[in-house]
């Protein structure tokens, strides 16, 4: 007799079914892909995981936007630029033209932020006054070329007189001005000394404008053409800006002690 786990169909060889080792080998196939996907789907949430940590913590990092780039554009690279801001609007409050002195030195601040880091050798409030006298020179260098060509245009001999005085004490303000510039980063530099210079260059200018005003009697033309207006009157407005920020350098110079 043929085992029962045996048929035969006609014409057919024959066919084993429910082979005890065929279930076994299918029952252990399945386990082991079971736990192959447990494994593959545990890798892929642990990579997630992982993932969503990174993420999380690149997102934490703080990056400035716009407006506050924008709000404080010198933070990182001046270091102390806000500090020079309050300082520069607190020794401008001790001057006669607080407004002005702020908004020109701020200017002047922006454009020598590397100054002090290069070559500057005083203190904070020194490199305002330093800055302060820089502008004054600014104002005055073109004064005397201007009253050596109005010496040339008149032929009155008090008119030439008067002029040729401006002249000549023009250029002693401007060599007294060089002169304290130039003793800013001298450690042997007084303040004293400075506000004598800077004193004297504001004294040369006064000098000159009262000399004018003596003259203006007989109103000096400036130049053909100009009609009444005198050179007194026009020197006084052209002076206007040298005056005020000799004023101002001396203003500072006398808060600084020696």
């Amino acid at each position: 007799m043929k085992s029962s786990n045996t048929f035969f169909f006609k014409g057919y060889d024959k066919v084993a079914i429910n082979s005890p080792s065929n279930t076994n080998n299918k029952l252990g196939s399945a386990s082991a892909s079971a736990k192959g996907i447990i494994i593959v789907t545990f890798s892929a949430v642990a990579t997630l995981l992982i993932l969503m940590i990174i993420i999380g913590a690149a997102l934490s990092v703080h990056v400035p936007d716009s407006k506050e780039m924008i709000d404080s554009p010198n933070k990182n690279n001046t270091g102390g630029s806000s500090n020079m801001s309050e300082l520069i609007k607190s020794v401008c409050g001790l001057t006669g033209h607080p407004e002005s002195c702020t908004m020109t030195l701020l200017v002047a601040a922006a454009d020598n932020t590397s100054r002090k880091a290069s070559s500057w050798s005083g203190n904070d409030k020194q490199l305002v006054l330093l800055w302060s006298l820089q502008i004054s020179l600014k104002e005055l260098s073109p004064l005397p070329e201007n009253y050596h060509q109005r010496l040339m245009m008149n032929t009155t001999s008090s008119t030439k007189e008067a002029l040729r005085d401006c002249e000549t004490l023009l250029s002693d303000a401007i060599d007294q001005v060089n002169t304290s510039i130039s003793r800013m980063n001298d450690s042997e530099a007084k303040m004293n000394d400075i506000r004598t210079w800077v004193s004297s260059a504001m004294t040369d200018e006064e000098t000159c404008l009262n000399g004018l005003e003596e003259t203006s009697s007989s109103s000096m033309p400036m130049e053909e053409g100009q009609g009444t207006d005198n050179v007194a009157i026009t020197s006084r407005e052209e002076m206007k800006r040298s005056r005020e920020w000799l004023s101002n350098s001396l203003a500072i110079a006398a808060n600084i002690p020696n």
